[in-house]
């Protein structure tokens, strides 16, 4: 700590005065009997300067000690961390790392100290790193990026590298975080929900089946015999519940078939994509007043039953989101095939919205990407977004139709 010239001044008086008190407790102990007046005095100075080094001494030596102490700890608290740190360059040469940082590294310290952090990672993060660095000396705020660590005799570390620059030394503070069990786990989590999604389409399947070649079918024979029921003799009070019955069995069938409809559309199995995609357009006309405008550049009928389901269940989600957020009344459909991929862009001329609602999380105001994106995903696809307000909004989404495809679904029962 810096100390002002009277700081320093009321301190020298402070050891002066104990030196003069201990010096008088000498004198009381061994007193002078012999030497001139002046020959006293400046023994007396002597002692009192003797006594002043022997108590800075002292003071010394107990702050040594204490600071040794402090050193001790902090050292363990920095070496042994449960995170990696260390001190950039602004050329990512590595000045300092701690033990725990070194360990991640996958070497001794002694042997990382001076060498450019970029050796020790995947060189498909190599522009990653030099952005990152870039960005934390030009914004001189905290700068997150996730990274990949190449090591010799191990699998690879996906790192947090978190890093903040100190602009009195001009180096960039970083900590290194281990998220490979995190990253794994998401993995773990999107199989899973993959599974289950495979599991409700070949549900929903089942029930549509059973709800159209089962219960249907009972229910149609009932309305067959209830219209060959004798009329004769009836009241008009009697006919008029038959007729009731017989409309209420008609509407049950109606919503029957609609309900099959939607858990899985039969002309997914029968005849494709293209025209289940076709009756989805003449149920949002009839229900929404929506106008959905399909182009089928694909021309694809032979898509595997998953594939079809995956990308069926996909355009009416965007479409919904079409309907109640874009505040239009037309919308278009286009499937496409390019290379070894399928691909449906659903695009509106709405409002659109922000992008800060992609950076905050897919998942928010309920527009129901985040399933979508995660989906496809694990199924080796991708979904690309372009929109902004007032300037619509296209939703591009791609899987791959390859012999792979079958491995990350379970066959249809």
């Amino acid at each position: 700590m810096n100390m002002g010239p009277n700081q320093i001044e009321s301190k020298c008086l402070r050891l002066r005065q104990q030196a003069e008190r201990y010096l008088a407790e000498l004198k009381e102990a061994r007193p002078l009997t012999d030497g001139t007046e002046d020959m006293q005095r400046l023994l007396h100075e002597l002692q009192v300067h003797q006594i002043e080094l022997d108590i800075q001494n002292e003071n010394l030596r107990t702050a040594s000690q204490q600071l040794e102490t402090a050193l001790e700890r902090y050292t363990d608290l920095y070496d042994f961390a449960p995170v990696g740190y260390l001190t950039l360059a602004p050329s990512g040469l590595i000045l300092e790392i701690n033990l725990t940082g070194a360990k991640m590294l996958g070497e001794k310290r002694p042997e990382i100290i001076g060498r450019f952090f970029l050796n020790y990672l995947d060189p498909r993060h190599s522009e990653l790193l030099r952005r990152h660095l870039r960005e934390a000396f030009r914004k001189k705020s905290r700068i997150s990026d996730e990274l990949s660590i190449k090591r010799k005799k191990s699998t690879a570390r996906d790192i947090l590298l978190v890093s903040v620059v100190s602009e009195e030394h001009g180096v960039c503070r970083s900590i290194m975080t281990d998220v490979s069990q995190r990253k794994q786990m998401i993995q773990k989590l999107r199989a899973l929900t993959a599974e289950l999604r495979t599991v409700e389409a070949r549900e929903r399947r089942n029930l549509a089946n059973e709800l159209h070649d089962n219960l249907s079918q009972i229910m149609a024979v009932a309305n067959i015999k209830l219209s060959q029921f004798p009329r004769n003799g009836m009241d008009d009070s009697q006919a008029q519940i038959l007729l009731e019955v017989n409309n209420l069995l008609e509407k049950a069938m109606k919503s029957m078939h609609a309900l099959a409809f939607r858990l899985n559309p039969p002309e997914l199995d029968h005849f494709g994509l293209s025209a289940a995609l076709q009756k989805l357009a003449e149920e949002f006309k009839n229900q929404y007043d929506f106008e959905v405008r399909l182009v089928d550049a694909a021309r694809e009928k032979l898509l595997p039953k998953e594939l079809n389901l995956i990308l069926y269940r996909t355009v009416r989600e965007l479409l919904m989101n079409a309907v109640k957020h874009a505040q239009v009344r037309t919308a278009e459909v286009v499937t496409r095939r390019i290379g070894n991929q399928v691909l449906v862009t659903v695009s509106d001329k709405g409002k659109g919205f922000d992008n800060g609602v992609l950076a905050n999380g897919l998942h928010a105001k309920g527009f129901g990407l985040f399933s979508i994106k995660d989906q496809f995903d694990h199924l080796g696809g991708s979904m690309a977004i372009y929109t902004c307000p007032n300037g619509g909004t296209q939703v591009t989404v791609a899987l791959p139709l390859s012999e792979t495809l079958g491995d990350r679904w379970e066959p249809s029962k």
